[in-house]
């Protein structure tokens, strides 16, 4: 074997171990996770130069492929040459070392480092952190120039083609929402009132709303020691004023604190304390009403179906409620109330579940799609497919879910019983 042989594959070889050394390096530090960057700040005077790689990540993945780039090119023109020199009377000699040539960097340069920097991300990153530095100095000029060059010509294209259609979806909010809960960025916490914000943007208010059948309030011409025992018997600290014998005409809000400060002072009706109401579309969006909310400095609003009729009314607990979960105060008990609460399993395929559930809650907890074109709950949309109020014992199969009607009284549904075994 002659010594020019020798002497070539020794630069074969440290180019191929050139080449794997900055794509292997490439992949580690993208690979990096939150977690593990956790980890590296737990010590940062140790892990000092690894963290600022990290935090400078495009820096260092210009550099790294400028690397690979030089020695994938190096190792092409050196057995290019040598063939030309050495083989140029055996046939098809180009196409042969251009396919071992393919081969070692497809192997040797790409997979296998890469694979193994997937494996050991972290402890690659730190080993090679000093050799990526010093080779990040001396491709700056290079990796510079490069990026003013393609900054302006993304510019360029960015100029001719807006992509309307660029913003994430919400399938994908939630999958990196899901992705930083296992990697642990998310705690669980974090990951509901996340979850929450990006159910916030489709949710509707007739989906939440108390349904009008459901509202406790005063009317109009109560006396002053009724209405102090309706608000002490409910707990509220506001009530809705009924212009009628029922909920369809709300003319306004009472405070409770309106109330005890005003007592004493001689007042003689709700008249003289009600306040304005504020009155909002069913179909109105959960996102609308809160900018209505805070506009108007209330925390309840009644809502209206397309009549002028009240639909039912909504506060700014029940809105945290639908969309971040239950918030106790201090007068929560635990009443089986709570939205979980609400679908009590009995075995592995019946639930019983509270009347007033909202379909939103069941059809996130079952997967499934239950839809009222009136109601927000399981027992209006039951009513709406019965449409007599149904009697106990009675079932109604809806989306391969048969329901047996639990619990009725005079004029709603209290509860039912899910037979979930379709599913």
């Amino acid at each position: 074997m002659s010594s020019a042989f020798i002497i070539i594959i020794a630069e074969v070889v440290i180019l191929l171990i050139s080449a794997g050394f900055f794509s292997c390096t490439e992949t580690a530090i993208t690979a990096i996770t939150a977690t593990e960057y956790r980890k590296l700040n737990q010590n940062p005077k140790k892990n000092k130069l690894t963290i600022k790689l990290i935090q400078t990540k495009d820096k260092i993945v210009s550099t790294t492929l400028v690397g690979t780039n030089l020695m994938n090119n190096l190792l092409t023109s050196l057995v290019t040459a040598f063939t030309i020199s050495h083989f140029k009377n055996v046939p098809n000699a180009k196409i042969i070392s251009t396919a071992i040539i393919a081969f070692l960097v497809i192997f040797f340069a790409e997979i296998l480092p890469k694979t193994f920097a997937t494996a050991r991300a972290l402890e690659i990153t730190k080993f090679s952190s000093n050799i990526l530095n010093f080779f990040r100095i001396l491709f700056f000029p290079v990796t510079w120039t490069l990026g003013v060059i393609s900054k302006y010509v993304l510019r360029l294209f960015a100029f001719f083609h807006r992509d309307k259609n660029s913003s994430l979806t919400k399938e994908q909010l939630r999958a990196l929402i899901d992705i930083g809960s296992e990697d642990g960025a998310v705690n669980d916490d974090a990951q509901n009132l996340l979850t929450g914000a990006v159910r916030l943007r489709d949710l509707k208010l007739k989906e939440i709303l108390k349904q009008r059948a459901n509202i406790k309030g005063v009317y109009v011409n109560a006396s002053i020691p009724e209405i102090i025992k309706i608000f002490r018997e409910s707990k509220f600290s506001r009530l809705p004023v009924f212009g009628s014998k029922d909920a369809n005409a709300i003319i306004g809000i009472i405070h409770y604190k309106d109330l005890l400060f005003k007592k004493d002072s001689g007042i003689t009706g709700i008249a003289e304390i009600k306040r304005d109401a504020v009155y909002v579309p069913a179909t109105a969006s959960v996102f609308s009403v809160i900018k209505t909310m805070n506009k108007e400095h209330v925390n309840m609003v009644i809502a209206i179906d397309e009549h002028g009729e009240t639909a039912g009314l909504v506060t700014m607990d029940d809105i945290t409620a639908a969309v971040f979960g239950t918030v106790k105060d201090e007068y929560y008990e635990n009443d089986g109330h709570t939205l979980k609460q609400k679908i009590t399993p009995i075995d592995n395929t019946h639930l019983k579940i509270d009347g007033e559930t909202d379909l939103y809650t069941i059809n996130e907890a079952l997967n499934v799609s239950l839809h009222s074109n009136h109601y927000n709950t399981i027992a209006g949309l039951l009513l709406e497919k019965a449409e007599i109020l149904p009697d106990e014992g009675e079932t109604l199969t809806i989306e391969k879910i048969m329901f047996t009607i639990e619990k009725i009284d005079e004029r709603k549904i209290i509860s039912v019983i899910a037979d979930i075994s379709l599913l």
